[in-house]
């Protein structure tokens, strides 16, 4: 199947940009192997190099060496993208898959070593100034499509300045399309990348250093990582929608693409011609033979029984697609598109607009002074009809008000209310959990789950819960401060701080941290020997603020 070519001067940017994926699918296979074989192994390169500087530990020994490979990598990868341009330029022309003899390698290898390695300094300055990005971007674009062995290097560049700065709108155009599709295309494969590992995990649950921390998708590398597959995902468009580009400035002066067409055409043409015979010949006899009965059919009823057949769905598929015209020029393509939209909705809104008139007829049938006012076509707004629909619509309103009101009184007969006492329920925590922290429920109701769980036989748990207790305690007697972050020993330095005067204090608390470390970080088994030591220091704890209130009330 061979693509359909435009002239130059119909294309707009988005039908280039059309036209560059039909040809990039439908080109020689050999177009796409030519490209990867060449950005493949500087992708990599790049990778590695990228990875080895910010990560080994050799990286000064290396780093020299490695800048020479990766710009030997990148002139191999200019070749090949100019083989590439090569293999869309023979299909454009329609011929066969192009020669590569010494002298045309030679000239494409010298073209691309000495004007390609300029983009890695102009093209940066010019993204910094704007303005322009877009001719430095297209002129080493053409230099790829241009520098393909057949001319020489002076031809080279002046007819890829050349073709640079033709039609310049439609340059940057072509420019914000493709970094707008870019853009996406880099969204979708960090999000794709990024829901990977966290797919892993949840189907086969394999752990990486991307689930652990989040944080991981932030480093460098795989920023590069991202950006090497964008640009191999895109390149391959860009390059093609300025292989169009330059054919069709080229075809300007040379009429290349008309020759090409008449090409592809000539096995065709008197097989058409034909056949173009033969249609005219039946047209012609079909006149004829309808004559008589059409001469006594009106011209006018004829019309109208004919453009309500045309109406009906079933050959609206015939016709041809209409065009909106503005001011005698076609619109553009979202002119079009909004165009089409209005039309849409002002045939939506047409029955709208009849019941609006009516319902607007029949309010100023309520007020008799208005009836000399013109109805639905004609009505011009006035005070007195603003009014008249803010009355109207108060006295809605409140009708329907009072007869909600009236239905649910009416309902609500006979029904008693009943007052039930509520008490907020709260739920116990999880003491298996790790993360449950003491400031969670107050020091009694820590007490009274302890005894629970030891009626029920789970000492560990309860243990658990009296050491959470005795930290509510000392918290709200202000003498430690929970915090998810601390540690035990955290909380022992910090009641020692706050509390030096009362060594007791600090004894029992450090003998039952040495304890509930044992038995919930350790494998000891807890007994009613330890669980009862472990009560009687949080007794004594609980008893030595009760002993310091009343010295307090005897003094």
């Amino acid at each position: 199947m061979k693509i359909k070519l435009q002239s130059s001067r119909s294309l707009r940017a988005i039908e280039m940009v059309e036209e560059a994926v039909h040809l990039l699918r439908m080109g020689p296979p050999g177009a796409l192997f030519a490209y990867y074989v060449g950005s493949l192994p500087f992708v990599l390169g790049i990778l590695y190099y990228w990875a080895d500087m910010s990560k080994s530990a050799m990286a000064y020994e290396h780093c020299a060496l490695g800048a020479s490979v990766v710009a030997l990598l990148y002139l191999w990868m200019k070749c090949w993208h100019a083989v590439f341009a090569a293999f869309l330029h023979a299909y454009l022309v329609g011929k066969d898959v192009p020669v590569w003899t010494w002298d045309r390698i030679r000239h494409l290898v010298v073209a691309q070593i000495v004007l390609q390695p300029y983009s890695l300094i102009l093209l940066p300055i010019a993204f910094v100034l704007t303005l322009p990005y877009g001719w430095m971007s297209a002129f080493f674009h053409n230099v790829s499509y241009l520098g393909d062995g057949q001319h020489d290097l002076k031809t080279v560049f002046t007819r890829s300045r050349e073709q640079a700065g033709l039609e310049s709108g439609q340059n940057h155009r072509i420019l914000l399309v493709l970094f707008s599709f870019g853009f996406f295309v880099f969204l979708n494969l960090a999000t794709g990348i990024f829901l990977i590992p966290h797919l892993f995990k949840m189907l086969f649950g394999i752990e990486t250093v991307f689930t652990l921390s989040r944080w991981c998708f932030l480093n460098t590398t795989f920023l590069a990582v991202l950006v090497s597959v964008t640009f191999l995902c895109m390149n391959p468009l860009i390059k093609t929608v300025y292989a169009l580009r330059s054919f069709y400035g080229l075809s300007r002066q040379t009429g290349e693409d008309l020759k090409t067409e008449l090409r592809r055409g000539k096995g065709g043409a008197g097989w058409a011609a034909a056949l173009l015979i033969l249609v005219l010949v039946v047209n012609g006899l079909a006149e004829e033979r309808d004559v008589d009965t059409q001469k006594d059919v009106p011209a006018q009823k004829l019309n109208e029984a004919l453009d309500d057949v045309l109406q009906h769905p079933e050959y609206s598929w015939r016709l041809p697609r209409e065009k909106i015209k503005t001011t005698g020029e076609e619109s553009g393509f979202f002119g079009s598109f909004f165009d089409e939209v209005g039309v849409t909705l002002k045939k939506a809104w047409k029955p709208f607009k009849k019941l609006w008139n009516k319902f607007l007829d029949w309010v100023d049938d309520l007020f008799p002074k208005a009836k000399d006012k013109p109805k639905a076509q004609e009505r011009e707004w006035d005070w007195r009809t603003s009014l008249q629909i803010v009355v109207f619509t108060i006295l809605t309103a409140t009708v329907s008000l009072l007869a909600i009101l009236l239905f649910r009184k009416w309902k609500e007969r006979g029904i008693r209310t009943h007052h039930v006492a509520s008490q907020a329920i709260v739920a116990k925590p999880n003491l298996n959990d790790e993360k449950v922290q003491a400031s969670e429920l107050p020091w009694e109701e820590w007490m009274a789950l302890a005894r629970e769980l030891m009626a029920k036989g789970e000492r560990r748990l309860a243990l658990r819960a009296f050491y959470l207790a005795s930290l509510a305690f000392l918290s709200h007697r202000e003498w430690i401060g929970i915090a998810v972050y601390k540690s035990n020993r955290d909380y022992l330095n910090e009641l020692g701080r706050r509390s030096h005067a009362l060594p007791t204090l600090i004894d029992f608390f450090s003998q039952n941290v040495a304890v509930f470390e044992a038995v919930w970080y350790g494998l000891h088994p807890v007994d009613e020997v330890i669980l009862g030591k472990f009560q009687e220091n949080l007794h004594g704890i609980l008893r030595i603020e009760t002993t310091r209130r009343e010295e307090a009330q005897a003094a």
